[in-house]
């Protein structure tokens, strides 16, 4: 975390990304899901898909990646997922030992909040694939809100 875990050299490694983004252009479903998340989540990140998209892919240089690694990748901008029968005690010393020295990133908050939808939207996507999908989506409450469970 405190340093990127790739050089100059793995760069290449964006060809593999590259790869699985043209493989999704010829998927159906992710042809549909690209286009029915896009129409709802107009201005949030979640529109994106975790790849991003080809064409700034592409054309994203070393550097660019450097610095958004050194933007955004610290601890307070991090979760830890720790599964099984573990012992806590261990697990937070471990926790502690490796990332208490590492600093915290400054990470200015945006706000892009969804704008309000008054009715239901409607995506068609057509295709010379053969095939045919329905695909329904809507926004759920906030998971820390007070009417959630």
């Amino acid at each position: 975390m405190a340093k990127p875990p790739f050089t100059i050299e793995d760069i290449k490694e964006k060809y593999v990304v590259l790869d699985e983004l043209r493989q999704g252009k010829d998927s159906p479903f992710q042809i549909l899901n690209t286009a029915v998340i896009g129409a709802a989540f107009s201005r949030s990140g979640y529109r994106v898909d975790t790849g991003g998209f080809l064409k700034d892919v592409e054309n994203v240089p070393y550097q660019v990646l450097g610095d958004f690694h050194k933007k955004f990748y610290g601890p307070n901008n991090a979760h830890i997922v720790v599964v099984g029968g573990i012992d806590p005690n261990k697990v937070l010393k471990h926790v502690h030992e490796n990332f208490n020295e590492l600093p915290a990133r400054e990470i200015e908050e945006s706000n892009r909040e969804q704008l309000i939808q008054d009715g239901a939207k409607t995506v068609m996507v057509n295709t010379d694939l053969p095939v045919a999908m329905i695909c329904l989506a809507y926004h759920n409450i906030e998971g820390m809100g007070r009417d959630s469970l």
